[in-house]
């Protein structure tokens, strides 16, 4: 009798062993789903401090040369972003708006096309592609009109919004 007693609390052991084990791989699965679901546009809500810089090497209404810019733009975590910044083209210091329409895919790629005014005045879209850095604290973009050679690194502006 001992020995069947000894028998059936080993084997009561083992599937409590694999129970826990399994309950155990199932939460870390479970978990892992909800940590890393992917990018969403809710990943860039808030205000973000940037800055871009490069060159214009081609334009009919720009000066060609140099181009610095600084500014702030707030995200609605949704799809819309717009912001003020000052630029300088080739030592020209002017004011720009910017008010556009974003989208992010799951990998934290995205794209915005900003109606841009310079100046006051408008001057057409500003396509930009971006990817998110920093678990959404940055941004790094690209702007993709032709003629212009320029990148842009963004900033969360978080706890001050």
């Amino acid at each position: 009798m001992n020995v069947n007693v000894r028998s059936g609390l080993r084997v009561g052991s083992i599937l409590l062993a694999v129970t826990v084990g399994a309950v155990a791989v199932a939460r870390a699965q479970e978990d892992a789903r909800r940590v890393a679901p992917g990018f969403t546009a809710r990943d860039i809500k808030g205000s973000y401090g940037f800055s871009c810089s490069g060159a214009v090497v081609a334009s009919d209404v720009l000066p060609v040369g140099p181009f610095a810019q600084v500014g702030q733009v707030t995200c609605d975590g949704v799809q819309t972003c717009a912001g003020t910044a000052t630029g300088s083209f080739n030592g020209l210091i002017l004011s720009l708006g910017l008010t556009g329409t974003y989208t992010v895919n799951p990998n934290g790629t995205g794209f915005v096309l900003y109606d841009l005014m310079i100046g006051g005045q408008p001057a057409g879209q500003l396509p930009i592609d971006f990817v998110i850095t920093d678990r959404g604290l940055g941004i790094k973009g690209l702007p993709t009109t032709p003629g212009f050679a320029i990148t842009c690194d963004l900033q969360s502006q978080k706890g001050r919004d």
